[in-house]
Formats: structure tokens, C-alpha cells, sequence
């Protein structure tokens, strides 16, 4: 979530236990790493996204996936309408294929990605030397090495939207990753109630974190910060 891994060693020993593959969802979290191994090397299969907002990102829509070779053929065969070969359907499938511009563009970026990863950790810790003690700062688990897709804060109770229109009108756009619980929306509201996602999408906000964000624009927003929290 947000480019930082769970205990993947935990994982592993359940699905293990109960004899089921581990399919993992990193669309958030290129380039991090979990005990020194890059994402895309530790489960059965990984799922990556290459949206335009992501950290490697293509011009539209695009994704990949990596993984044990069984599984990454049955995954090629659903991207292209289930086919094993040109006339051969083996299953229903889908036409999700990534075209050639959208590969071009994501294989030039994947030689900088690293460089402007560093640049985002450096830039993110920093928010949280300087915010630690105003707001709730990410915390980078022992085991990750966090990819930081979007740097995101908890804040006091009853503050997240007044610091939003106080930032905006400071000519600091922030974002809110996610403002509603899916539980909650229309598709699958069943009355069930999850207390502690309610009480963060109420709490959380994304505050600029992208490669090329000078040091005086992040001076800008910590100051902004403090000064709204009195600090």
C-alpha cells in the first residue's frame, strides 16, 4: 500500500500452510524492496501497474506481471483473448495487451527509476524529520525498503479538510488516496461497518512527493504545515 510491503515471510507461511498461491498487488509499490529483494521476485505471481500517475508510469493504461513461469503463460494467455496461439482459444480471455508505445515508453523510464526513487525517499523522509511531531507520518517497516508512490499523512481529528483548502489556497495541491471506503459505496454497501478504514479515510491526505519537487517547494509545505497547527 502507497509502495511499501507487507511481511511477505508471514504471507508465505500461511498460503503455504492452506496450499494456495500468492498473487500479489503491486500496483502502488515499484521498486521497493522486502528484505533486500525487489518486488516482482517473491510471490507466485506479481501484479504491476504502469498508469500514468505511477511511479513508472507509460502514457495510458498499461500493466505487467511476473512470477513462475506456469502462471505467467496462463496470465498471457487471458491478456489475449485466452489464446494459446493465433486461432487457438483455450479460455475466455480479455484484450488486454499492452501496446508497443506504451512498452517503449515505461522500457526508457525503467533505466531512470531507481535515481528517481532515491529522490522521492530522500524528499519523503525529510517530510517526516520536519512533521513527525505535528501530524502522523509514514513509518517504513523494518523489513521494506518503501517505493513511496504517494507520501501520505494522518491527521489530527476534524482537521484533514481545513488543512486541504489551507494548503490550496497556499498554491499547494494535496490529494486524498482514498476519500471513500469501498464498503461504503453504492456497488457494495451491505451495511457492514469497518471502524478503523471510515475512520482513515476521514484522516489521511497525500501531500506532493514527485522526483523533481525542489527543496524550497518542500520547505514550502512543511512550513505551511507548522504554521496551520500553530507550530
Amino acid at each position: 500500500m502507497y509502495g511499501q510491503t507487507p511481511d511477505i515471510d508471514k504471507l508465505k507461511k500461511f498460503a503455504n500452510k492452506y496450499k494456495i498461491k500468492l498473487i500479489e498487488d503491486a500496483a502502488q509499490s515499484f521498486g521497493a524492496e522486502y528484505r533486500g529483494k525487489k518486488v516482482g521476485s517473491l510471490v507466485d505471481l506479481t501484479c504491476f501497474s504502469f498508469n500514468p500517475v505511477k511511479n513508472l508510469g507509460a502514457m495510458g493504461d498499461a500493466g505487467a506481471v511476473t512470477g513462475s513461469k506456469k502462471l505467467v503463460q496462463k496470465v498471457r494467455m487471458y491478456r489475449d483473448h485466452g489464446r494459446k496461439t493465433k486461432f487457438e482459444y483455450n479460455t475466455v480471455g480479455y484484450n488486454a495487451r499492452i501496446d508497443n508505445l506504451q512498452a517503449v515508453v515505461v522500457q526508457a523510464k525503467l533505466k531512470k527509476i531507481d535515481s528517481w526513487l532515491d529522490k522521492k525517499r530522500q524528499i519523503c523522509r525529510r517530510y517526516t524529520e520536519h512533521l513527525k511531531d505535528i501530524v502522523k507520518c509514514p513509518q517504513e517497516a523494518p523489513w521494506s525498503k518503501h517505493s513511496y508512490y504517494v507520501y501520505v499523512i494522518e491527521t489530527p481529528k476534524g482537521t484533514r479538510d481545513k488543512l486541504q483548502v489551507f494548503l490550496r489556497d497556499k498554491g499547494i495541491a494535496t490529494n486524498i488516496h482514498y476519500k471513500f471506503p469501498t464498503h461504503k459505496t453504492k456497488a457494495f454497501d451491505d451495511g457492514t461497518s469497518l471502524p478503523t478504514t471510515e475512520y482513515m479515510c476521514k484522516h489521511i491526505l497525500s501531500l506532493p512527493c514527485y522526483h523533481t519537487l525542489p527543496e524550497h517547494h518542500q520547505d514550502y509545505i512543511i512550513k505551511a504545515i507548522q504554521e496551520f497547527y500553530g507550530n
